[in-house]
């Protein structure tokens, strides 16, 4: 069972209309899902997966994961199947799939599912790149870096940092990298992607938790790159 990325509406088997592909009668464009049996997109996935795991230190927690290629790349915890959905998009080339795929393994492996909140699209988008960069795509990742550079201007970072679970919307990715990129040149990329471990009492991404967990000097520096003051709770 796969869900149009547009209506979100559940794709049923009537609206099978070949092998391994669902076309949506809802929408006005009448997506197509297909579900990914190519070994290319498949290897992409299953590595970037393992390698996230790796990087942040998550266990395999054994829940399957399916590839699709969608309208856009996205991850989906369908907690009805306990499976996760990985998105990627149809017109996609492969270093474009080894992109995503990347960028998406980090939502799958780091959770809490379904979490939509700017210091996930930041990890993703600093881990993809070092990603691309670890499997010989260097020059791929410089391009890519150049594009996000542009992008950030699109989208202010006090308009990240105060509607923080808005990551639908342009430029984010831009700003999450530029981000990103002056945060990990204070604290390194260690502590960096620990802000993946900072979580609430309620399992939502804690900034202000991972703030706490710096050393004092590096965080009075990240403390004014978010203009976030020292919290008394």
């Amino acid at each position: 069972m796969v869900q149009c990325q547009r209506t979100r509406l559940y794709l049923r088997d009537s609206e099978q209309v070949a092998d391994d592909t669902w076309r949506c009668p809802h929408c006005p464009e009448h997506e197509e899902y297909v579900r990914v049996a190519d070994p290319g997109p498949l290897e992409a996935v299953s590595d970037a997966v393992v390698a996230a795991r790796a990087e942040f230190e998550r266990p395999d927690d054994g829940i399957p994961t399916v590839a699709w290629l969608g309208t856009t790349p996205e991850t989906v915890y369908e907690a009805g199947l306990d499976t996760y959905h990985v998105y990627l998009t149809r017109e996609a080339n492969p270093l474009q799939v080894r992109y995503q795929a990347a960028h998406e393994a980090v939502h799958r492996v780091c959770g809490p599912p379904n979490t939509h909140h700017w210091t996930r699209e930041l990890l993703a988008v600093m881990f993809s790149l070092r990603y691309l960069r670890w499997i010989g795509l260097a020059s791929y990742a410089a391009a890519i870096e150049a594009g996000l550079q542009v992008e950030a201007g699109r989208l202010p970072l006090s308009v990240l940092l105060r509607e923080p679970e808005r990551t639908s919307r342009d430029g984010i990715y831009g700003q999450v990298f530029v981000l990103g990129s002056t945060l990990e040149a204070i604290v390194g990329w260690p502590r960096l992607r620990a802000l993946a471990d900072a979580e609430d009492r309620w399992g939502r991404p804690h900034p202000e938790g991972w703030l706490r967990s710096l050393p004092p000097d590096q965080q009075l520096e990240a403390r004014v790159v978010l203009a976030v003051e020292a919290s008394a709770t």
